[in-house]
């Protein structure tokens, strides 16, 4: 089960990324743009992920993946956080921010990546 510090531990390990609230329950912008909030009830993450995927994750995991009828016609999904392992957790957070990201933070990111993998020798 992913926590809210679970989403804290990823969103603010990336660029541009704060914490604040919208509605009332935790939530996360990249640089004031909308990128996820916890639902009312705290059992899902509302997260921009564009229309297309939005459908695509419903249809393949409908258990994890839902909107209300509040959500429809937007690029939002809910994600049930008991339902995520961490790493699919991640990769789709990481997808998210890269919507709404500026261009400076992505390029900060991809350079951070490039690093991350410069430390490691090759065998």
């Amino acid at each position: 089960m992913i926590t809210l510090d679970d989403v804290r531990e990823v969103a603010t390990s990336l660029p541009g990324v704060e914490e604040g609230t919208s509605y009332g329950t935790p939530a996360f912008r990249a640089r004031q743009k909308f990128l996820a909030r916890v639902s009312d009830d705290g059992a899902a993450l509302v997260l921009k992920v564009g229309e297309i995927e939005q459908r695509y994750l419903i249809e393949a995991e409908p258990e994890t993946y839902y909107i209300t009828p509040h959500y429809a016609g937007t690029s939002l999904v809910l994600v049930r956080l008991a339902q995520i392992d961490r790493a699919a957790f991640d990769d789709l957070f990481v997808r998210s921010w890269r919507l709404v990201a500026s261009k400076r933070d992505l390029a900060t990111y991809t350079q951070h990546l490039k690093g991350s993998t410069d430390d490691h020798p090759s065998s």
